[in-house]
Parts: structure tokens; sequence; C-alpha cells
């Protein structure tokens, strides 16, 4: 008697950069506009500070584990913050990739 065995290979989703990159984006906008309103930014205090601090990163960073479906460790995020959207991409794209292609395999 013989028998069949079929193989079927799973391909490991592909990264979804351009998705989490305009997510990225879209949040930038988001939380820079609301700070452009704030009558208090201006010769105070949050004039040192990073356009976007690591506390809301670690925030936005519940969203992007929804999109990759996993946990993205707080140690990835820069100290403070960040400066720009591009600044923030930059940082966090590569590792984000990673993280995504240790989970794939």
């Amino acid at each position: 008697m013989k028998s069949s065995v079929t193989t079927t290979l799973v391909r490991p989703k592909l990264f979804p950069e351009s998705e989490i990159r305009d997510r990225m984006k879209q949040f930038w906008n988001e939380k820079t506009n609301e700070e452009d309103e704030n009558p208090f930014k201006e010769h105070t205090l949050h004039d040192v500070l990073p356009d976007i601090d690591s506390l809301e990163i670690v925030r936005f960073m519940l969203e992007i584990e929804q999109i990759i479906d996993v946990e993205v460790p707080p140690k990835f995020i820069k100290r403070g913050g960040y400066e720009s959207s591009a600044e923030m991409i930059g940082h966090l794209m590569p590792q984000l990739r990673e993280l995504y292609g240790e989970r794939a395999i």
C-alpha cells in the first residue's frame, strides 16, 4: 500500500513596511498638529523637549504590534523621543523589520 504525503510550503507574510510607514507618518502628523495648537509651545520647556517623547511612542507601538502581531520591546524606542518623523521611522523601521523576520521563522 502506497502512502501519498502532500507537502505544503507556507510562505511567511511579507513585512508590511508601507502600512507601518504610513501609520507612523499619520501618527506623527496628528501629534505634531496637536502640539502646534498648544498655546504654551513657544518660550517654555516645550522648546527643549523632543517633538514626540518616548512615552508617546511606547503607547503608539501598541498599534504597530497589532499590525505585525509581535510585541515590540520598549528598548527599541530612542530614549527621550524623536525630533522628526524621518528620525523616528529611520530608527524604528530596521528594528521592526528584523523583529518581524524573527517571528516568521
